[in-house]
């Protein structure tokens, strides 16, 4: 679902703040003074999923994005603030088969109306913000063709895509243009191993990554986007001991156009060695498929006024393609979201349809499904 970001601080009218947060009447101001805040907020959601065609599935509630965070920030002289921010995820039903806690931001930033937003530290990415972010507004599904959260770590962490992990970024807005740049340090997950043939290094080494995206606001309802992403990758698992460049380069062009009620936005990437060749059926070995492409739309329209809070219509569609095979993922969704107390709390009830291809072009067993989503906001 698309996400509703704090305005921690404003740079030219920009919700600067890449924190995927909720709006700021949901948060509780701990401390307020003239120069100093302290927030706490988050969410609590779960939902059940019926996936067709699949009798063993027992459609028990599972954890669905709780989170918690806490923001920090201060004002100095000459019109710069300064922001940190500590966000984790956690399972409010404590699954043991679940990572039941991890990190999803932390960063520490600083602002100015006129020379923009630095931050440093793990965070989203500019392509998010600036362009897949448009897209990310269903409920429950969606994603997939974007390529933001994929990648060889949770959440698009190590290819930067997503959730970018030791990464410096800038934004600011020049008139009608908003820009975006980051850059990631180097990570290492190298391991030297044991063999008959002698001691051999696995893993995988991110020697950086590069972004940039800009979005254009052709009107008050009408934005045009795009966004470029590059890492540096080595890679020894391919064979032991024997360095494989994989290195991962994406682009993505996106549109959002929000008349009145309405809502409707497409995006189309091209994405190479970021999407997991097991994503395709037919595809079992766990490296990044060498070229695929995707698109996602949505299309809301939101009515106000014939329910207590709000109540929206959406569908869209998710389509994946492997660009050496046969083999894609398309997803049909479709969904009503009824939004209360100030949006706070949200019930959703989604349903999707699939037309999937393997990499021979026969269609796997169906992976439709219908998931009722209960969240809230605090």
């Amino acid at each position: 679902m698309r996400r509703i970001r704090a305005a921690v601080w404003r740079v030219n009218g920009l919700l600067a703040v890449a924190c995927g947060a909720t709006a700021p009447a949901d948060a509780a101001i701990v401390y307020e003074s003239s120069d100093n805040r302290l927030i706490v907020s988050g969410r609590l959601a779960t939902a059940s999923l019926w996936r067709h065609d699949t009798p063993a599935d027992d459609h028990a509630p599972r954890d669905f994005g709780s989170r918690i965070r806490g923001i920090a920030e201060h004002n100095f002289e000459n019109g710069w603030s300064g922001l940190l921010l500590s966000e984790w995820a956690f399972d409010v039903f404590q699954d043991d088969e679940t990572s039941n806690r991890f990190k999803r931001e932390q960063y520490a930033g600083l602002s100015h109306p006129r020379y923009g937003t630095f931050l440093a530290g793990k965070q989203y990415s500019v392509w998010y913000d600036l362009v897949a972010s448009w897209t990310d507004y269903f409920s429950i599904n969606g994603l997939a063709a974007q390529g933001t959260f994929g990648g060889r770590r949770l959440a698009g962490a190590f290819e930067g895509i997503g959730r970018a992990d030791r990464a410096l970024s800038y934004r600011n807005r020049f008139g009608n243009v908003t820009v975006g740049l980051m850059v990631q340090a180097p990570r290492d997950a190298l391991r030297e191993e044991t063999t008959a043939a002698g001691i051999q290094t696995r893993g995988v080494q991110r020697n950086h990554s590069l972004q940039a995206a800009a979005a254009w606001h052709l009107a008050p309802n009408l934005t045009i986007s795009g966004a470029v992403a590059q890492s540096d990758i080595d890679d020894y698992d391919e064979q032991p001991g024997v360095r494989r460049d994989t290195d991962m380069t994406a682009g993505l062009l996106g549109v959002r156009w929000t008349p009145g009620n309405w809502y409707l936005a497409a995006i189309a990437g091209e994405y190479h060695n970021l999407i997991r060749a097991q994503t395709f059926a037919g595809r079992t070995r766990d490296r990044a498929a060498d070229s695929t492409r995707g698109t996602e739309s949505v299309v809301a329209y939101g009515f106000e006024d014939i329910a207590p809070g709000s109540i929206q219509l959406y569908a869209g569609l998710n389509a994946l393609y492997d660009r050496h095979s046969s083999a894609r993922n398309v997803t049909y969704i479709q969904g009503i979201r009824w939004a209360l107390f100030d949006a706070r709390a949200i019930i959703a009830l989604e349903h999707t349809e699939t037309d999937n291809k393997d990499v021979a072009g026969r269609t796997p067993p169906g992976e439709g499904q219908t998931g009722v989503l209960l969240r809230y906001n605090f």
